[in-house]
């Protein structure tokens, strides 16, 4: 199984249900609630409308195991308390799902949070997620997640481990990992997640075409090929996007492609910000078709949208779009790559 550090905006929730169209979702999302809805100008629903909307969204995830959601993002806006309460609100639509979905709390929370996950967890009866939110002092964060575990008086089977190595996915070996957080070998679900997809304005201007390492899933890769006893942990990442949140700017950023390759990624930069032309668009099409890395480890639905943009009588489409596209890539690139790495370690 392969997660997926989502954030709850259009383009994921649009991207999940092309994957629904098709069948049972190929991932596990945790679900990053955001802020954007605040930023914007103009009459916006208020934090408890546009919570109440998330809990919808996710009484929709009909064919997944489990589903993790986090709302600790919305410390940006609001208070511990507030977020505590929002956590109710998230709770309200469930319905025969509100045992495969799960609260989220991270070592970094305010104790009103996590104890709002655990009132959560105790009263569905879903279990609770623990995510380390960075992998350096792991040994103190250990003991954050040993005394979440005790106030929670839940037992490992309960309890869902994500070890988030958001940019640093090489900073803790697994082994390590095993020492110093030994919950690890008897939680519920085990879950490395990390992400080194950068912010695209911090990307070297003048330069067209960008290769990036894709470091999340050599260094994942490299540690299960090597290990040889032991449980293993499942693979995550945050796809196309960075693994740190930040609200998103009020202008939309130049018409870049984002584009997931064997052991990196691919990013072309368009022209100009707010007043990019957006037929740029169809350029990164058609260079991208004919590039050696195109259609690489597997044919994906994001690059017959590559094929559609590129034709001659298609428009441009837009950067919900191509963000969806190139989601859908992503999602099936790793999961034939993780596929294909288990079958390896199964085969020993």
């Amino acid at each position: 199984m392969y997660v997926w550090v989502l954030r709850d905006k259009g383009s994921e929730w649009r991207t999940i249900k092309k994957f629904l169209r098709r069948g049972r979702l190929p991932f596990a999302p945790l679900v990053e609630a955001v802020c954007e809805p605040y930023l914007r100008k103009g009459s916006q629903p208020n934090p408890v409308e546009v919570i109440d909307g998330l809990s919808h969204r996710l009484s929709r995830l009909t064919d997944c195991d489990r589903v993790w959601v986090d709302l600790g993002n919305l410390l940006f806006l609001f208070s511990p308390g507030d977020v505590a309460r929002l956590h109710s609100v998230v709770r309200r639509h469930l319905g025969l799902r509100s045992r495969v979905i799960t609260p989220s709390v991270r070592t970094s929370s305010p104790p009103q949070i996590v104890r709002a996950a655990i009132e959560w967890a105790r009263s569905e009866e879903c279990g609770l997620c623990i995510r380390v939110d960075g992998l350096t002092h792991l040994p103190e964060k250990a003991l954050v997640v040993n005394q979440i575990v005790a106030d929670s008086g839940l037992t490992p089977a309960d309890i869902d481990l994500i070890l988030d190595a958001q940019d640093l996915p090489r900073a803790v070996s697994h082994e390590e990992m095993r020492r110093i957080v030994p919950l690890v070998s008897t939680c519920r679900t085990w879950v490395v997640a990390a992400g080194t997809f950068p912010k695209i304005s911090d990307l070297e201007h003048g330069i067209y075409e960008h290769l990036l390492d894709r470091g999340e899933f050599s260094a994942w890769r490299e540690e299960i090929e090597t290990h040889h006893s032991g449980r293993l942990p499942l693979f995550g990442d945050y796809a196309t996007q960075p693994s740190v949140y930040a609200p998103s700017p009020p202008f939309p950023g130049s018409p870049s492609v984002r584009y997931t390759v064997a052991d990196g990624f691919i990013v072309l930069r368009g022209r100009g910000g707010e007043s990019g032309d957006i037929a740029q668009y169809k350029g990164h099409a058609r260079y991208l078709r004919q590039t050696s890395y195109y259609r690489g480890v597997i044919d994906t639905p994001g690059d017959d949208y590559v094929d559609h943009i590129a034709g001659a009588h298609s428009g441009t489409g837009n950067q919900t779009t191509w963000r969806i596209a190139s989601f859908e890539r992503h999602v099936h690139v790793v999961n034939a790559q993780v596929a294909e790495v288990m079958a390896t370690v199964e085969a020993r």
